[in-house]
C-alpha cells in the first residue's frame, strides 16, 4: 500500500497520541496490527514511554501539593 506524506505523518502522530494517552492515564498497552514495517508500533511505543514519564511528573506534583493527613488516609482515589 502507498500512501502519502501527509498520510503517513497523520497515521504516526495519532499512533504516539494513543499510546501518550494510554500511559498517562494508566490504561493498558494496545496491540497493533495489520503495520507491515512496525513503523506505527515504534511511534505507539514511543508515545506510550512519554505518556509514563508524564504520569510520573503528575505523580510527584499531586504528592507536593497535597497535604499531610489527606489523600488515601481519607479514602481519596490517587489521580494517576
Amino acid at each position: 500500500m502507498v500512501t502519502s506524506s501527509k498520510e503517513h505523518s497523520a497515521r504516526r502522530t495519532a499512533a504516539i497520541r494513543a499510546g501518550w494517552n494510554d500511559a498517562a492515564w494508566g490504561r493498558p498497552r494496545r496491540e497493533l496490527r495489520g503495520d507491515p514495517t512496525e513503523q506505527l508500533a515504534a511511534a505507539y511505543e514511543y508515545g506510550y514511554q512519554g505518556g509514563l514519564v508524564a504520569r510520573g511528573h503528575r505523580k510527584i506534583a499531586h504528592a507536593v501539593a497535597t497535604p499531610p493527613g489527606q489523600d488515601l488516609l481519607q479514602g481519596q482515589a490517587d489521580p494517576a
